[in-house]
């Protein structure tokens, strides 16, 4: 069977990005004998996957299906932009690496680096003598943290 145009870029970025087939199929959260069928072409369930594997490669779904020439490919980018100088390789790096981990990581690493859009809050609340509470980080409102902004910082400012 002749192997299709999509599948055939999915391989050529592994193969750029220096990416493994494993990753992927973990990724994605399908069995390795699921892609080996994609490539043979016996099964295109790949389809309902295509933002996800773009997600993962840092690409779009455009490009995967081929609507993008190689000019216009992120790979092709961030070669020139690496020629320009605009980012190292190293910035580059770690732009690619953050763009295959999980939604939740993802959130994760913005928190942070002080980038998240929620308007959520984290706070570290230290255990007291009186109670059996741990240490924790916890989530909080806006409009809690104002509060605790506005708190007296010891129990002596309540007098």
């Amino acid at each position: 069977m002749e192997q299709n145009a999509v599948i055939q870029n999915v391989i050529n970025l592994l193969h750029e990005q220096k990416k493994t087939q494993k990753s992927l199929t973990d990724y994605l959260g399908i069995t390795q004998n699921a892609f080996t069928d994609w490539k043979s072409g016996r099964i295109k369930s790949y389809h309902k996957h295509l933002p996800k594997i773009a997600e993962f490669f840092g690409v779009t779904v455009d490009y995967l299906l081929g609507n993008e020439t190689q000019d216009e490919s992120p790979s092709a980018k961030a070669n020139a932009a690496l020629s320009q100088r605009i980012f190292t390789e190293r910035e580059w790096n770690l732009i690619n690496a953050y763009r295959t981990q999980p939604p939740e990581l993802k959130a994760a690493i913005d928190r942070m680096l002080g980038i998240d859009e929620s308007e959520d809050s984290y706070v570290y609340l230290a255990a007291s003598s009186e109670s059996n509470r741990p240490d924790c980080i916890t989530r909080i409102s806006k409009e809690q943290l104002e509060k605790l902004q506005n708190a007296p910082e010891t129990d002596e400012d309540l007098i």
